[in-house]
């Protein structure tokens, strides 16, 4: 048998400020795919497959127990008792090679469909449409398969992806669970710009694999040096790295980011594809998520039953709603749910905040904290377009607006800035 090792897959994602599925289940830790974009190659997390560890299968299982015993107090039961959706893959794929013998997953599935939780499954694997996978997915579960895609062209893909399953093989599985009446999403993840195929190209081609919903980031490099390169192509993330650089890349967090205005394009050339070949849109890059469709961040899955209880209260819904109108207020998001305990522990020690300024280290608490400090990498002026007005709300809270022509690329009109007596 497997030992086991990992015994808490279930965690909050660092993401929670700005993300909608900020419940992350992992089956393993570390992925043999190796895929060498990916930030976890630098930091432990892309793995040989006998490194691979499996998690603890009993955990999902034995959380709803508690929950049914009426033990709620943790923020991850609280999660589950709203039925908050879970991200499946947020750090590992589900469905990479050794899935095949330890059937984690499978099982992880098998709790999730018994309780009809709303799921939504990432995977760059074609191994999700095999039985008895797709068994479950057919039965009625509120389930999402979301799959990640950086080409529909393998000989594109291979160049950085070599380990993983070739494009060709994933829009098929997207085509027969579609035609199952399986909802599938596609992600354009990572954009590279020296490597895609044209958007036409690409989002025709997942639109007739039967995908309802596409979204788009662009590559982020992290700090760490991977050491990857390819003798091939010459392609390699130190190259990728000093391009960024030279082009006016951004520090967020551990990556780096392209200056918004050399995504804006690209951006709003996808969404305006999608919804041509009858998709919705995500735009996953943080600093435009207010162009994304629906309130789900870059999901989409809020469009289905089931998913109402997506989570609402983090900024990039806030900057969404006064996106509409310019004005950008905490008060956005203020009535909407959160857990009430503290989510230190799921944090890095430099994130915690209860014990450094006396709050309960709550999301809410957080949430406040990341919106007044604006050096913080979820402040709605990082958004594209935002900036500080210099005033405060009746709660003292800072306000944000929007600029009027970035207000034409999400409602499609030009809008008159508002008065300043609309801002109080």
């Amino acid at each position: 048998m497997t030992r086991v090792h990992l015994d808490s897959p279930l965690n909050i994602t660092s993401q929670f400020s700005h993300c909608s599925l900020p419940l992350r289940l992992d089956a393993y830790r570390g992925c043999s795919f190796a895929c060498n974009y990916c930030f976890a190659r630098a930091r432990g997390g892309n793995s040989p497959s006998q490194r691979i560890v499996t998690a603890n299968m009993n955990y999902l299982t034995n959380a709803f127990r508690q929950i049914d015993r009426g033990h709620t107090a943790s923020t991850i039961r609280q999660f589950l008792v709203r039925r908050v959706p879970i991200h499946f893959g947020g750090m590992s794929d589900p469905f990479q090679p050794r899935e095949r013998r330890d059937r984690v997953s499978l099982s992880f599935m098998g709790e999730l469909q018994n309780r009809n939780y709303p799921t939504v499954i990432s995977t760059k694997s074609a191994m999700v449409s095999e039985s008895p996978y797709s068994d479950l997915l057919a039965s009625g579960w509120h389930v999402v398969i979301q799959f990640s895609l950086t080409s529909t062209e393998d000989a594109r893909a291979v160049q950085l992806e070599p380990h993983a399953t070739p494009p060709s093989l994933i829009l098929k599985s997207m085509e027969r669970l579609a035609n199952r009446g399986i909802r599938v999403a596609a992600r354009w993840q990572p954009y590279i710009e020296t490597l895609a195929e044209t958007p036409e190209a690409y989002v025709r081609r997942i639109a007739d694999a039967g995908a309802f919903h596409l979204s788009l980031e662009h590559l982020k490099v992290p700090l760490e040096d991977s050491g990857w390169a390819s003798t091939r192509t010459g392609l390699s993330m130190p190259a990728l790295k000093r391009d960024y650089r030279d082009r006016g890349a951004l520090r967020d967090g551990r990556e780096y980011v392209l200056p918004s205005i050399q995504k804006r394009s690209t951006i709003l050339q996808v969404r305006s594809l999608a919804h041509r070949y009858h998709m919705t849109f995500g735009a996953a890059d943080n600093d435009f998520q207010f162009l994304s469709d629906g309130e789900a961040c870059c999901s989409g899955v809020d469009q289905f039953e089931g998913f109402h209880h997506v989570f609402k209260h983090h900024i990039a819904l806030a900057v969404k709603r006064g996106a509409l109108n310019g004005i950008i207020k905490l008060g956005n998001i203020d009535k909407e749910w959160c857990p009430e305990s503290s989510i230190d522990r799921y944090l890095n020690s430099r994130s915690r905040i209860g014990s450094r300024d006396a709050t309960g280290g709550t999301i809410r608490n957080h949430v406040a904290a990341r919106w007044e400090n604006v050096a913080s990498a979820g402040n709605p002026s990082r958004y594209f377009g935002v900036t500080d007005t210099g005033r405060r709300d009746g709660g003292a809270n800072r306000i944000f607006r929007m600029d009027s022509n970035v207000l034409f690329d999400v409602t499609g009109r030009p809008k008159p800035r508002p008065d300043q007596n609309q801002i109080i």
